[in-house]
């Protein structure tokens, strides 16, 4: 939680990239955990990487469903 909690930080604080590493990382700990994948999919939209953003949030809402 400490990453995604950091990653959360990072995007108000406008560092995408420092807040996809933090994300990627939480995933990498947690795979299930949806909030990490929707978070990072919102900030690949801030990084103009579409398709990332895409796969990412449709993750998200498959663990969700």
């Amino acid at each position: 939680m400490a990453f995604y909690n950091r990653g959360l930080a990072n995007i108000g604080l406008t560092n995408w990239e420092r807040a996809i590493e933090d994300f990627t990382r939480t995933i990498d700990l947690e795979p299930d955990f949806g909030p990490a994948y929707n978070n990072r999919g919102g900030t690949w939209i801030n990084l103009n990487e579409f398709e990332k953003a895409i796969n990412d949030l449709n993750h998200a809402t498959n663990l969700d469903s």
